[in-house]
């Protein structure tokens, strides 16, 4: 996950800052497209490298035109999005969750083949522990909010 999100980085930086300036060459859905990968033979080998090449690959495609002529600043980006949490090292918890989570059960699924295990279930969702992540709090708390205001409207 670590190498996962410093590939996305960048790139989601500057989806976030085209979105925000009204730009449209690298679109949510252009930064989706490139983050949905499946399984190709030999992804599971020498901790998912060829995955993540392609992965780096689809992205500096997609970017290499962008990136240097946008105009964006990287450096300003990054500091107003660490404000949100959003860091070098842990992107991949801001990203279009299925997109990770279909890309994950695609690998884990052939590594578990054979063995009877179902990876999705038996290890991927028993895994998922919510309550042990910031983001995941401070999701909790806002939508508490939200039914608080809520109901004091009505």
């Amino acid at each position: 996950m670590d190498r996962y999100s410093e590939i996305v980085y960048k790139p989601f930086l500057l989806m976030l800052w085209q979105e925000n300036n009204r730009m449209n060459e690298f679109t949510q859905e252009t930064f989706r497209q490139c983050i949905s990968l499946q399984y190709r033979q030999g992804d599971e080998q020498e901790n998912g490298r060829s995955f993540l090449e392609r992965l780096a690959d689809g992205l500096e495609k997609a970017t290499r035109d962008i990136m240097e002529s946008s105009g964006c600043d990287f450096g300003k980006e990054a500091e107003n999005y660490v404000l949100f949490g959003v860091q070098k090292t842990n992107v991949y918890l801001y990203i279009r969750g299925h997109c990770l989570y279909n890309s994950l059960v695609s690998i884990g699924t052939k590594l578990c083949t054979g063995t009877g295990v179902d990876f999705e279930q038996n290890i991927l969702k028993s895994a998922l522990a919510f309550e042990q992540y910031d983001e995941m709090i401070k999701i909790q708390t806002d939508i508490g909010k939200l039914n608080a205001l809520r109901t004091k409207l009505t």
